[in-house]
């Protein structure tokens, strides 16, 4: 399809709903780039697999390894009916499904970590953390994660930081031990922390270079420091923006 380019003359109506006229005719909607002072129509891409997954795809994620022996790279789907499976990068009809029975409605976010020659695969989906070590047989193993009462965490979010796996649920922050990822009891080198007043949520992970923001319904706060331990604590978590909604 060649590139569409169009000129207005007039502001865009950005208010009016889009729900108007003929249910049977809906309003086609492209994909617009502003360039050269004009707006171009982008081009579509081709389906990654022909063949229909379940229910909708919430989340994609790649993995790749430097390791020797394990088929790579490998592309798997996670559907909202809490299936997983993977597809075939090289054959766009088959999708295996290798795992169910995992959290319905989810949406979920996965980081990778790397252990010597080995690349880990962690994926949270608001009720487990998963790993997955490369393996040719698809095999996703559940990580155990507790709280200091020993109850099941729920994770919401994860991201690698100073060589430590962070994980957040709702209520806080879990931090793994050093080069361990797997490791959330270890008495000395591995932390869960109350983000803020302890009133708040946590929403999300980011990170900006060397500093880790920690995403929650009473602001944004980051981490700060180089050593993280629960022996010698010289890292800080300060807020850095309010959340006007919470003041109101």
């Amino acid at each position: 399809m060649a590139e569409q380019f169009l000129k207005f003359n007039g502001t865009i109506d950005r208010r009016s709903p889009r729900s108007e006229g003929d249910p049977t005719e809906p309003i086609a909607r492209e994909n617009l780039l502003c360039r050269d002072g004009k707006l171009s129509n982008v081009d579509g891409t081709e389906k990654f697999s022909s063949t229909q997954l379940d229910d909708k795809v919430t989340w994609l994620g790649r993995y790749t390894t430097s390791e020797t022996g394990i088929e790579q790279p490998k592309t798997y789907a996670y559907t909202q009916d809490g299936k997983l499976h993977k597809l075939n990068d090289y054959d766009s009809v088959i999708v295996k499904d290798i795992k169910t029975g995992m959290n319905i409605n989810a949406y979920p976010k996965s980081w990778t970590f790397k252990v010597g020659t080995i690349n880990y695969m962690y994926l949270v989906d608001g009720l487990k953390l998963w790993k997955f070590n490369g393996n040719n047989d698809n095999i996703w193993e559940d990580v155990k994660l507790v709280d200091i009462n020993d109850d099941d965490v729920k994770p919401i979010d994860v991201i690698e930081h100073k060589d430590r796996l962070f994980v957040i649920s709702e209520l806080s922050l879990y931090i793994s031990a050093n080069l361990d990822p797997d490791n959330f009891t270890d008495p000395i080198d591995s932390l869960e922390i109350v983000v803020g007043s302890g009133k708040g949520k946590n929403l999300a992970l980011a990170k900006i270079e060397d500093f880790l923001f920690i995403l929650n319904t009473e602001g944004i706060f980051v981490l700060r420091g180089d050593t993280i331990s629960a022996v010698a604590q010289t890292f800080e978590i300060d807020l850095v923006e309010i959340c006007l909604l919470c003041l109101g």
